[in-house]
C-alpha cells in the first residue's frame, strides 16, 4: 500500500472514528484498516487515535491531519472533475493561428459549427500571414494553424489539404480591357499593381513568379489586408491578385495570365512533436467531416 492509499484509509477512519465502517466503505478488512493506521502513525511519529475499549476517538494531532486531508483530497476531487470536463469538452481552449484573410473568407463557417458544437471551449484566434503561422506552430504558440501552400513537404509539420485557394489576377472597369485576351506578365509591368506586404505567402509568390521569368516586379501599393487590397483596385489602383472567392464578390474583371502562377491549397496544420490537446483533437476531427462531406 503507497502513502497516499494510507492517507485515504486514515481519512475515512477519521470520518467516522470507527475502523469497522471504514473497512466497509473501503471494501477492506477491519484488521488492514487498523494495521494501516499504526503503519502512518509510526511513520509520522505522532497517534492519530487514541482507543478506548472498542472505540476510537481523533487526537489533536489526528484533527489536524484530517483537516489538512479534507482540503487536499477536496483539491483532487476537484482536479478529476476538471478532467472530465475536459475530457467531454465541456472545458479547455484551443489556439488557432491563421491569416486575416482566411480567417474572414474561408474559415468563418467552421469556427461557427465549432462553437455551436463545444460552446465552453475558449477559442484564441492569432491572426498573422502563413509564413509566421507556420513558425508559431513550431513554437507550440498556437494548437492548429492554416496556410495556403504550394508544397506542405518542407515545413516539417502535419499538414491536411483541405481545398484548392483557386486565386487569379483581377482588375477594375478602367482597365477591362485586359481581360479581352490572355496577357502575359512582360505585358502587365507597365500597369500599376496593388499589393499585399511583404512576409506574406501571396507576395512571395508573386514575387517567385515574376523572378522566374526574369522579370523585375514591383507593386506600386502595398496594403496589409486582402480586403483593402481589393478595395483598392475596384477604385482603379491597378492590378491585383487574390482568392477567386473573394473577387467574385466584387464587380471586378479577371484578368487571364499566359504564365500560369502555382496552385496552393488551403491546409490545416499542426506540430506532430508535440502533444494534442482533446480541444484541438476535436476541432481536427470536425474538420475532417467537413471535408469529407465537400
Amino acid at each position: 500500500m503507497n502513502d497516499l492509499e494510507k492517507y485515504r484509509v486514515f481519512f475515512e477512519a477519521a470520518r467516522y472514528e470507527n475502523f469497522t465502517r471504514a473497512a466497509k466503505e473501503l471494501f477492506v478488512t477491519q484488521s488492514s484498516i487498523s494495521q494501516s493506521v499504526k503503519t502512518l502513525e509510526k511513520a509520522l511519529g505522532v497517534q492519530l487515535f487514541s482507543r478506548r475499549g472498542k472505540r476510537v476517538f481523533l487526537t489533536e494531532e489526528g484533527k489536524m491531519l484530517q483537516g489538512e486531508l479534507e482540503q487536499a483530497f477536496g483539491r483532487i476531487r476537484r482536479a478529476e472533475e476538471i478532467l472530465e470536463e475536459v475530457t467531454q469538452a465541456r472545458r479547455g481552449s484551443l489556439a488557432i493561428g491563421a491569416s486575416d484573410t482566411l480567417c474572414r473568407h474561408f474559415l468563418l463557417d467552421t469556427f461557427a459549427c465549432f462553437r455551436k458544437r463545444y460552446p465552453y471551449i475558449h477559442l484564441r484566434l492569432v491572426n498573422r500571414p502563413s509564413p509566421a503561422i507556420i513558425e508559431e506552430l513550431h513554437r507550440g504558440t498556437v494548437d492548429i494553424g492554416f496556410a495556403s501552400l504550394e508544397d506542405s513537404k518542407s515545413i516539417a509539420l502535419q499538414a491536411l489539404p483541405l481545398y484548392p485557394m483557386d486565386e487569379v489576377f483581377f482588375t477594375n472597369v478602367d482597365f477591362a480591357f485586359l481581360a479581352d485576351k490572355k496577357q502575359s506578365l512582360q505585358s502587365l509591368l507597365t500597369y500599376p499593381w496593388v499589393s499585399l506586404g511583404l512576409h506574406t505567402s501571396t507576395r512571395q509568390v508573386l514575387e517567385n513568379l515574376f523572378e522566374e521569368h526574369q522579370l523585375s516586379w514591383k507593386p506600386s501599393v502595398e496594403v496589409i489586408s486582402i480586403d483593402l487590397l481589393v478595395d483598392l483596385v475596384a477604385s482603379g489602383f491597378g492590378i491585383g491578385y487574390s482568392p477567386r472567392r473573394i473577387v467574385d464578390k466584387a464587380d471586378l474583371f479577371e484578368i487571364h495570365v499566359i504564365e500560369k502562377p502555382p496552385k496552393r491549397t488551403l491546409h490545416l496544420l499542426y506540430n506532430p512533436t508535440l502533444p494534442m490537446s482533446i480541444a484541438a483533437e476535436r476541432f481536427l476531427h470536425l474538420v475532417q467531416e467537413s471535408a469529407a462531406c465537400t
